[in-house]
């Protein structure tokens, strides 16, 4: 499926092609047209002229008279009858290498978006715009074409849109690790949940040098997402543990997000 990018810019040159041709033809039907006019004030001249004439001498300055008059008519108007095919031309020539220029423009700003994003899995929205460096206008644009056509796809986090490429994962519960790893704090939590198997808050706040508060907040939300479990402990505070399913996801993801 081609782009609506793609598609514009075709309709664009199909568009110079027909006014460059209407262009043309309205020019040679005027310049037809003169020709005729000129060719018939030629013969009414020359008719007057012999009708007029009394001698020779007179005859042949009519006769020059009316060649001059042709020849310079023709001159006028025949670049006047040129203006249209010649217009025509520069208007296709000029659009047609607008247009391929933006079509390359364009084309190597959605390469570089695909690139980034098969690069840097679950990368969000402003993220990819500060990457690649380009116009948000644009970048979104990029970014539901290749959407449409399946060549990436997005998944949200809280308020946040991450892109990965469509063959990343088929599993939502993947994408949204992925996406959470993209957070830094949430990365330090997981990675040293993973690492020593079972902590609880306060530890983990002593460990990172977090505030509780901050700890408290991401590890709520990781137990709402499933991907952290409490366990219950008597009379003591719970320690968490990752999920199953996290532990055999979170290394294989690490090694892929920076």
């Amino acid at each position: 499926m081609g782009s609506v990018y793609t598609m514009n810019g075709r309709t664009t040159k199909q568009v110079l092609a027909t006014v460059s041709f209407l262009l043309l033809i309205t020019g040679m039907m005027g310049l037809y047209i003169v020709q005729m006019d000129s060719e018939d004030q030629s013969i009414a001249v020359q008719d007057l002229a012999f009708s007029d004439a009394s001698g020779p001498a007179e005859l042949w300055n009519s006769t020059l008279s009316t060649i001059h008059m042709q020849f310079g008519t023709m001159d006028a108007f025949s670049w006047s009858g040129c203006a249209g095919p010649i217009t025509g031309f520069f208007a296709l020539a000029l659009g047609t290498v607008a247009t391929d220029r933006r079509e390359r423009t364009s084309g190597k700003l959605r390469d570089r978006v695909v690139s980034e994003i098969t690069d840097q899995p679950g990368i969000h929205l402003r993220e990819l715009k500060r990457t690649v460096d380009c116009a948000m206008g644009a970048l979104q644009y990029h970014l539901r074409n290749l959407e449409e056509e399946h060549v990436v796809e997005s998944h949200k986090s809280g308020n946040t849109k991450h892109f990965f490429v469509s063959d990343f994962s088929s599993d939502t519960d993947v994408l949204h690790l992925a996406s959470v790893l993209r957070n830094p704090t949430a990365r330090l939590i997981l990675e040293e949940i993973l690492k020593v198997g079972r902590t609880t808050q306060a530890e983990l706040s002593r460990s990172l040098g977090l505030d509780k508060s901050l700890v408290s907040y991401y590890v709520s939300s990781l137990l709402e997402d499933g991907i952290l479990k409490a366990i219950r402990v008597f009379g003591r505070e719970k320690p968490l543990v990752l999920t199953d399913w996290a532990v055999a996801e979170i290394p294989a993801l690490l090694s892929v997000i920076q």
